[in-house]
């Protein structure tokens, strides 16, 4: 009777939530996941999270088969800056004179409550590391001075959503499924259109100290003006965005020669940032304004500095007056009205980092295309690492010269049970066939537009019937109101901007909506053009020219949505050679990549888990000892020289006794303060059954392995010898089974 009970409730809850007409209600972060029941439950679970680790595309575009929750969680995003009230626009006051909309402040006040309050215009906002986000601020830059912003209006959003604010996370990429030699296990190979599709904003934090002995050089500027790092909205030079050097008297005359300071010198702090980067935003902070009108190298600080006290001025004279009204203020504007003060004051300015004369922040944006070792995933939980990067003249194409972007290994599916990847790049390649017949048909007059626009429709019902009921509601309301050409005209319009695009874009609910097999099999029955295809594949011939050779299998291509993860190659490759060694002779950490101070890390990367288990294919001693020769052994690194200098094509380094792992030795130094120390008692792992009678009778403990007491190891070996003499066992059994028959 009470399962009966519990039924009838589960029964009434799912019929208030809806559970039957809107069974996605259960689906939370897989909302964003077409074809959900194909997926396997733990990848659903990868698909997730990984939606929580994405870099933001510099040109992302929605996916040709959503689910339409993209925009439900595109609306939540912070990044979107949305009015909640009327606001009368008090002023605007620019950040940087010679360039004043690129950062500026509207000074805004809420006619709802009377609260004085601050918008700030910006391309970007850092968050940390690499990452941040940027801005589209083109509404907000229409807005002018003395006018009043209505409620609900949207002022800036970020590069995430597209001229109707759809979310777009990702690009749709023609793929194909081909087991190459390059793409085993989870490696991907993308074309350059691909890489430049996949390209990101990274954004780049410098934080620079100047103090009384320290000159920036003359890297961007001439004899008549001196110039030490690029203007706002300008491009780094060679990749250094300025470099710093250290004077002392002895050397004053010679250093600060107009020469010198245009050359950066080997003892230079060089700030590097490489790729193509442009400087955003620059934040100064000066404690001795006074020195920077002394020395002429100092005059582009002196002009920014300048510029920044004109701004808070500025500021102030906007926000003063209504501060003498008693106006209420914001949190956010009183706190910045009040700083403005204290340091037009003199007052001495504390930041995070603690400086005494000039402090710089620069922010600077990095376009960063995917590169080898990036990695990129699809939404059904699927991700891999790009292998190379191949020119578009060495990728294959189909018979009709469409380039493929990307290649995936198709064992990768089965293995993951994640099928809906399959059921997207399958749909997708039918709808680009079929729109290619109907562009064929309506340009050759085969189809008006009234029978083009039937075939969509009819093909769109085999996968949404909601979708297409809704494009049919929405001309038949169009044609109620509408004179019959113009509702001609708006038709053939609509089916003109899906053909041109090639891509027929669904929106299907994850689980009401999603097919099987066998919908699949109809779906390719009602568009009997849609068909696999040859490739065209590249080949080298002995000349060095390409020739294109057609496949011997035909394959699926269509389109896959694909993301960018957060994980890229260029974070995480480091490389040391001679590194630098602290008192305990371990390799240091190096933090001048951190800083931009090198152009990669130089800190030995620790061997983890996962990597030391793939490994240890070789066997635990190789792994050990080539870890031993690259970093943890004093000894063992003098052989990197006979790795760099012997000869390639025999290979043989080995370490000798006198090697030690440093680690090891630190590690038995702790234990040694406390008393203990790690003893390895080897032994068989399987026993005989003689071997086992013999330990059982006389009750001998079994070897151990690990940390131990040294006294009472020492007393329990010597207790073992005893009971071994007394009953006639030999010693050698002590800790070491003997072999099977002795």
């Amino acid at each position: 009777m009470a399962d009966l009970d519990l039924i009838e409730k589960v029964n009434r809850q799912r019929e208030l939530i809806g559970f039957d007409q809107n069974p996605e209600r259960i689906y939370a972060q897989m909302l964003t996941v077409p074809f959900g029941p194909t997926e396997d439950g733990s990848r659903a679970l990868i698909a997730g999270h990984q939606y929580n680790h994405l870099i933001p595309l510099s040109h992302p575009e929605p996916p040709i088969i959503g689910t339409a929750y993209e925009n439900k969680f595109g609306d939540r995003s912070p990044s979107i800056l949305q009015l909640d009230s009327d606001y009368y626009i008090v002023g605007k006051i620019s950040k940087f004179k010679n360039n004043p909309d690129n950062i500026y402040y509207l000074i805004v006040l809420n006619k709802t409550t009377g609260e004085l309050d601050y918008i700030e215009r910006t391309p970007y906002q850092y968050v940390t590391e690499t990452y941040g986000i940027l801005y589209d601020n083109k509404w907000m830059d229409d807005i002018k001075v003395d006018s009043t912003v209505e409620k609900g209006s949207i002022l800036r959003k970020s590069t995430a959503y597209d001229d109707y604010l759809n979310r777009c996370d990702g690009v749709n990429l023609r793929t194909a499924y081909i087991c190459l030699e390059e793409n085993t296990e989870d490696a991907i190979e993308l074309s350059k259109t691909a890489s430049r599709k996949l390209s990101s904003a990274l954004l780049h934090q410098v934080v620079v100290i100047k103090n009384s002995n320290d000159v920036f050089l003359n890297l961007m500027g001439d004899n008549e003006q001196y110039k030490s790092f690029p203007d706002i909205g300008e491009k780094l030079k060679d990749g250094i965005l300025f470099a710093s050097r250290k004077i002392t008297n002895k050397e004053s005359l010679y250093m600060k020669s107009i020469e010198n300071l245009k050359k950066v010198l080997m003892s230079d702090d060089k700030f590097t940032i490489t790729g193509n980067c442009t400087l955003l935003d620059i934040d100064i902070y000066v404690n001795t304004p006074a020195k920077l009108a002394q020395e002429f190298y100092d005059s582009q600080l002196l002009y920014y500095y300048n510029d920044n006290v004109r701004f808070m001025n500025e500021f102030i004279d906007v926000v003063g007056p209504y501060v003498i009204k008693n106006y209420k203020l914001s949190y956010k504007l009183e706190k910045m009205y009040d700083r403005f003060l204290k340091i037009l004051r003199g007052d001495p300015i504390m930041e995070e980092t603690k400086f005494s004369d000039v402090l710089l922040k620069f922010y600077v944006m990095e376009e960063n295309d995917v590169s080898p070792c990036d990695k990129i995933a699809d939404r059904f939980g699927g991700k891999g690492v790009v292998s190379r990067v191949v020119d578009d003249a060495l990728m294959p194409r189909t018979e009709d010269g469409e380039l493929i972007e990307m290649i995936l290994n198709p064992e990768g599916v089965p293995n993951r049970e994640n099928g809906g990847q399959l059921y997207e790049l399958d749909i997708t390649g039918l709808s680009s066939d079929l729109l290619k017949v109907i562009k064929t048909y309506t340009e050759t007059g085969i189809y008006e537009t009234e029978e083009a626009y039937n075939t969509i429709v009819d093909y769109i019902k085999n996968l949404s019937t909601e979708q297409a009921e809704y494009i049919e509601m929405m001309f038949d309301d169009l044609q109620a109101i509408k004179d019959p050409h113009i509702y001609s005209d708006i038709k053939r319009e609509f089916v003109a901007e899906i053909v041109d695009d090639d891509r027929l874009r669904i929106n299907l609910q994850p689980i009401r909506d999603s097919l099987t097999i066998d919908d699949l099999a109809e779906l390719h029955k009602a568009v009997p053009w849609g068909d696999d295809k040859y490739l065209m594949v590249p080949m080298i011939d002995s000349n060095g020219s390409i020739r294109y050779i057609k496949s011997r299998r035909k394959v699926t291509v269509g389109y896959k949505y694909t993301y960018r993860m957060k994980q890229y190659g260029e974070e995480k490759w480091t490389v040391t050679s001679l590194s630098s060694t602290n008192i305990k002779n371990e390799n240091i950490r190096n933090k001048a990549s951190s800083n931009h101070k090198a152009l990669h890390p130089s800190t030995p990367v620790k061997i983890g888990d996962m990597e030391a288990e793939d490994l240890s294919h070789m066997g635990s001693e190789a792994l050990v000892m080539n870890l031993m020769i690259l970093s943890l052994s004093p000894q063992g690194r003098r052989k990197v020289e006979d790795l760099l200098t012997k000869d390639p094509y025999n290979v043989n380094i080995t370490i000798d006794n006198n090697a030690r792992n440093r680690s090891v030795e630190i590690l038995n130094a702790y234990l040694k303060a406390l008393g203990l120390r790690i003893v390895f008692d080897k032994s068989k792992r399987k026993f005989s059954p003689m071997v086992e009678k013999v330990f059982q009778h006389y009750d001998v403990p079994t070897p151990m392995v690990g940390i131990v007491d040294i006294n009472k190891y020492e007393d329990d070996v010597k207790a073992r010898a005893e009971e071994a003499d007394k009953n006639n066992i030999p010693r050698d059994m002590i800790g070491i089974i003997p072999r099977t028959g002795k």
